[in-house]
């Protein structure tokens, strides 16, 4: 995809004459609660998943761990749900 997007050439609704900028903007700039909501959501996005595995290791009965990987997914995905689709509840 990202070759194809760079090799492309103009659009339709681009001019078909003269120079013709992509406007591709690499870094922006935003507000500093803008910069923190973007760093936020891909540190938090991963919800911990790599502190799972070593988190076996030092747990009492690791017999207990599918069950608290199950519910730690569960409070993830519906944060998710609820945090996606929050915006376009008109809160």
């Amino acid at each position: 995809m990202t070759i194809a997007v760079g090799v492309q050439d103009r659009p339709a609704e681009a001019p078909q004459e003269g120079p013709w900028e992509r406007g591709v903007v690499y870094f922006g700039n935003p507000t500093f609660a803008q910069g923190c909501a973007a760093v936020s959501g891909i540190v938090l996005s991963y919800a911990g998943a790599p502190t799972f595995f070593p988190m076996i290791a030092e747990m009492r009965r690791p017999q207990d761990y599918n069950k608290s990987l199950v519910l730690c997914t569960s409070v993830v995905v519906s944060a998710y749900l609820v945090g996606g689709r929050w915006p376009t509840l008109g809160f």
